[in-house]
């Protein structure tokens, strides 16, 4: 199933090999909202992110950034985990966050990335 996409559906009666007749046709529409992402500092140079989810997912997959590279995977998770500890941020560089979701068989889109840099001294939340 594709998010967001909407599929018909009827129920037909089976009866020696034949379908005999079907219900009238419904509508389903797949809506699988990505998560959100918080941020918290438990030191200077530790975030804790925390996975907020909209729906009902299986797993969930953390990818990071550093300074404006290609997002790898940082980590997946079961959805009973929801939150992560990033422990290696090393000054001056940037990382930027973002999440998907599965329930299985359809992933989510990405969420809303957040974003934590180098500034004035301290590593600081800021929003991409």
């Amino acid at each position: 199933l594709q998010i967001g996409q909407l599929y018909g559906y009827r129920i037909g009666v089976l009866l020696h090999g034949t379908v005999t007749g079907y219900t009238n046709a419904f509508p389903v529409t797949f809506n699988a909202y990505p998560p959100g992402l918080r941020g918290t500092f438990t030191s200077p140079t530790v975030i804790r992110i925390n996975v907020d989810f909209f729906s009902a997912f299986r797993r969930w997959t953390l990818e990071r950034s550093v300074d404006g590279g290609s997002y790898t995977v940082f980590i997946t998770e079961p959805s009973s985990v929801g939150q992560c500890i990033d422990s290696t941020l090393t000054a001056p560089h940037t990382y930027l966050y973002r999440c998907t979701a599965t329930t299985g068989r359809n992933i989510t889109a990405y969420s809303a990335p957040i974003g934590v840099k180098y500034s004035g001294g301290s590593f600081i939340f800021f929003t991409p």
